[in-house]
């Protein structure tokens, strides 16, 4: 896999993206029938919860987006990313996403912000092809030095902090033979490098981090699903089931009491969404939902240990975001916003409380936001197909019904855009009456389709999505 250097610099998007076309054009392991049917079962459940769509502001300089997001207070977020080749801060203050005034560096980017209290966060990523670390302390974020590791470039992509005095960035350095991970530690004081010889000697990328206590932390990435275990002195190399070819692991998160998510995403006749677990003993494989065959997730976190959120990508080349929620028993698809542009993603989750949670990322050229049941009325989409199941070839209508979930008795208006990419619809448009509309749609294969229905969203309430297998 080729990595630019001398200057360039890469989102952990941009990075995960190269990966997966690399899987496609590699990758010639199947996964095991038994888990490829489980992801299959998985994909025909859909969670009640809906996203709605926020705008969030985008500078006027050119293409932007976000890559991660923090929230140590219900209104107090920070959004990290880039603009235009230039740091982008953006805050939430309880009821808008402001930017955030910055100096401004060439060929520099943030991937991640973590915060332990609203005055204590940091931000890391990259500048000039060297690593970049900030840090906010209430009342201005300052650029904090760190070392630069032995090698010709080097970024951060993720981050995290237990408290003031101990947090940990991750990342990727390039050696002049090949691509390594990158730990850094802080100490209260000083960023140091990590003690981690056996990694720093591993081909492969390190995007996400997440810490239980002092001394027992967690990191993920690339190398075929790699992740690896701080004990307090140093960093080593775990064990982690890989069930297809080309695994990554995209992001981290974990408990206090020991139990850990990762996400990511792996090949298997397409690249389907991975989700492993780890218990406290050992990590295994969780079946999740897709959208496509071509699937990935980049952002996860949990409120509990029966309600956790992972973001990230569908559609292949012409992407749109996927939502999956953990109910404590599986993961199910979530009701995801209408985006009005053939390439969305969203890139990084967090959660303040059950119904309170942010995702950002990126909207085509510009940058939005998503967020559970603020503001607008949030509103659901129920979808419905009868005859279902349907054979190759044979008329089914499909009907989608839409709710106000803040004024039940309110009866929604506008348009549903209707989606799928096996098969032929009567219209790919419909105005709701009374609340509903339908058409009629003929598969084309006999490969499962979900039926995706986007409420286009109005005035007075949020866009949302539903959808059903076929």
């Amino acid at each position: 896999m080729a990595f630019a250097v001398g200057g360039t610099y890469h989102s952990r998007v941009e990075l995960r993206i190269r990966l997966s076309a690399l899987s496609l054009a590699v990758a010639t392991v199947l996964a095991a029938t038994a888990f490829q049917a489980n992801i299959s079962r998985a994909a025909s459940t859909i969670s009640p919860d809906t996203w709605g769509v926020f705008k969030s502001p985008n500078p006027p300089a050119g293409h932007s987006d976000l890559s991660g997001v923090a929230c140590p207070l219900v209104n107090d977020c920070w959004a990290v990313g880039e603009v235009a080749h230039e740091i982008l801060m953006e805050r939430y203050d309880g009821s808008t996403w402001i930017v955030y005034p910055q100096p401004q560096f060439s060929a520099a980017r943030l991937n991640a912000v973590s915060c332990t209290v609203p005055g204590d966060c940091w931000a890391v990523g990259s500048v000039d092809s060297s690593p970049l670390a900030m840090h906010f302390d209430g009342r201005a974020w300052t650029i904090v030095a760190v070392p630069a590791p032995p090698a010709t470039a080097s970024w951060f992509l993720g981050v995290t902090c237990l408290d003031g005095r101990d947090c940990w960035a991750v990342g990727v350095m390039n050696t002049p033979s090949f691509q390594a991970p990158l730990t850094e530690h802080f100490d209260g004081v000083s960023w140091s490098l990590g003690r981690d010889s056996a990694l720093s000697a591993l081909h492969g990328f390190l995007y996400g981090v997440a810490c239980i206590s002092t001394i027992n932390c967690w990191a993920v990435g690339a190398n075929n699903a790699l992740a690896a275990h701080y004990d307090g002195t140093t960093w080593a190399i775990a064990s982690v089931p890989s069930p297809g070819a080309n695994a990554l692991l995209n992001a981290i998160t974990c408990d206090g009491g020991g139990q850990c998510w990762a996400v990511g995403a792996f090949y298997s006749a397409g690249l389907l969404t991975l989700t492993e677990r780890f218990d406290g003993t050992g990590w295994s494989v969780v079946p999740s939902p897709n959208i496509s065959s071509d699937d990935e997730l980049f952002g996860v976190t949990c409120v509990s240990r029966s309600d956790c959120w992972a973001v990230g990508q569908a559609g292949g080349s012409t992407l749109t975001t996927t939502v999956e929620r953990f109910d404590g028993n599986s993961w199910l698809l979530g009701q995801v916003p209408y985006w009005p542009s053939p390439f969305t993603t969203l890139e990084s989750v967090a959660c303040i409380a059950a119904r309170d949670c942010w995702a950002v990322g990126m909207l085509s050229d510009s940058l939005g936001t998503a967020a559970v049941d603020h503001h607008a009325d949030a509103t659901s989409v129920g979808v419905t197909c009868s005859p279902n199941p349907v054979p190759v070839g044979t008329l089914t209508t499909c009907t989608a019904v839409v709710a106000d979930l803040d004024y039940p008795a309110v009866i929604v208006t506008g348009d549903v855009r209707w989606g799928d990419r096996f098969g032929a619809f009567s219209a790919k448009r419909c105005r709701l009456v009374a609340g509903r509309c339908s058409v009629t749609f003929v598969p084309s294969t006999g490969q499962n389709s979900v039926m995706i229905a986007n409420f286009e969203g109005t005035n007075y309430q949020l866009g949302s999505q539903g959808r059903t297998l076929v």
